[in-house]
């Protein structure tokens, strides 16, 4: 019998944070609609550990508890610090996306590089097995060349003697 694996996505819950007003901070839910605590729940960065299904029970429950209140307090108390952070932050977030683009046309660099030498590589295996063929070649052409050049020896030896034997009939003497 063969066990079967389960595979579901599970959405992990959505962090809520209270907006920012210029002055202090606030419970703002428009940005958190029904379904979203539906599908996937809301959970209050606070500290709560509740996970919220229920966009009316958590404005008019969890957000009237002492935690989430004091909670408030400190936000808004602490908020030229969490601008100053806010702030650094983007100017972070900035620079990293610079070096990440350069990072990223480095990468697209090397890929064209590595796409050359891989193009580099196929056409210097051709010409090698080119070579090797064409090597194989002439050494099948000087084999034939020297068996013909013994073979036009040996019958220009023969003509010489020939020529010779003929001569000598006809009262030549080339005094050997």
């Amino acid at each position: 019998m063969s066990s079967q694996m389960s595979t579901h996505i599970i959405n992990a819950p959505v962090e809520y944070y209270p907006s920012d007003n210029g002055s202090e901070f606030y419970d703002d839910l428009s940005k958190y609609p029904s379904i979203l605590f539906k599908q996937t729940g809301v959970k209050c960065a606070c500290g709560s550990h509740a996970v919220h299904n229920n966009r009316y029970s958590f404005h008019h429950q969890h957000c009237k508890t002492k935690k989430h209140i004091t909670f408030l307090q400190q936000l808004s108390a602490n908020r030229p610090s969490i601008i100053k952070q806010s702030i650094d932050r983007e100017s972070d977030i900035k620079e990293l996306r610079i070096i990440n683009k350069r990072q990223e046309l480095k990468i697209i660099k090397y890929e064209r590089k590595i796409r050359e030498l891989e193009r580099l590589a196929e056409e210097n295996e051709e010409l090698r097995a080119e070579n090797e063929q064409l090597q194989e070649h002439l050494q099948e052409e000087n084999a034939r060349t020297s068996k013909a050049n013994k073979n036009q020896e040996a019958n220009l030896k023969k003509a010489e003697e020939f020529a010779m034997g003929f001569l000598a009939t006809r009262g030549y003497d080339f005094g050997e």
